[in-house]
């Protein structure tokens, strides 16, 4: 393990064998032409507006850029807030339905939720009115899910962007969800891939534990985000040979 230089509330250390390949451009990377960026321009916009912080313009702009070259139809979200990522996903993607899940409990467990203080009401209410039919929000616990009652109820995911306990075991509790529920040549998304040290346990697992070859943000900010496919993991292998 290496220390990481700079922001002191960046986590501090990173495996010398990440298994993370970072970039700064993911439009090109991901081959999403000129005009689609353009035509995603207002809702980048409207986004990163709407967060109010939680997101970083390049958090925005990647998860933009990666919706765009996997074009899902089906969204499962773990970690709803106050649904800015949500409402993103749902202006920029006419055909998707977005289901979302947050947990909410008056006893926070040692678990490190982006949600902890949301009352239920504020959870999903930046998803604007237009897209509610569209829209599923789940109040409770990923980690209680059944794969395959899920998958019967809602059926398998195009995307599932993780975002919700950010501790190292249930980053890769998630991601076990995540894989288990994907539809063939899905994608699986993480936010924080360079978080703030209450979130430090989402990178541990990134760069430490994760079997899979994911492509990342570059982490000279704070927020970061990953994204992994079957098919870019083998492009990334390739490129990194």
């Amino acid at each position: 393990m290496v220390e990481v230089p700079g922001n002191p509330d960046q986590p501090e250390l990173r495996s010398e064998e990440a298994v993370l390949q970072r970039h700064g451009d993911w439009f090109g990377l991901l081959k999403v032409g000129k005009k689609k960026q353009a035509d995603a321009r207002d809702v980048i916009e409207h986004a990163y507006a709407n967060s109010q912080g939680m997101m970083h313009r390049i958090d925005v702009e990647s998860l933009v850029a990666a919706a765009l070259h996997c074009q899902p139809k089906r969204v499962f979200e773990i970690g709803t807030f106050k649904g800015a990522s949500s409402d993103m996903l749902l202006r920029l993607l006419p055909d998707a339905h977005v289901t979302s899940i947050a947990f909410a409990s008056e006893n926070p467990t040692k678990r490190q939720y982006n949600n902890d203080q949301l009352r239920i009401s504020e959870v999903g209410a930046l998803v604007g009115p237009e897209h509610r039919g569209r829209f599923t929000q789940l109040i409770g616990d990923s980690h209680k899910i059944d794969p395959e009652a899920f998958v019967q109820e809602h059926g398998r995911m195009d995307l599932v962007f993780i975002d919700g306990d950010h501790s190292r075991e249930g980053v890769r509790q998630d991601t076990e969800l995540a894989h288990a529920i994907l539809a063939p040549g899905g994608a699986i998304a993480w936010h924080d891939a360079n978080p703030k040290r209450r979130y430090i346990g989402s990178r541990q697992f990134l760069e430490d534990d994760m079997a899979e070859l994911a492509l990342a943000t570059t982490d000279d900010f704070q927020g970061g985000v990953a994204f992994w496919t079957e098919k870019l993991e083998r492009q990334l292998r390739k490129t990194a040979a």
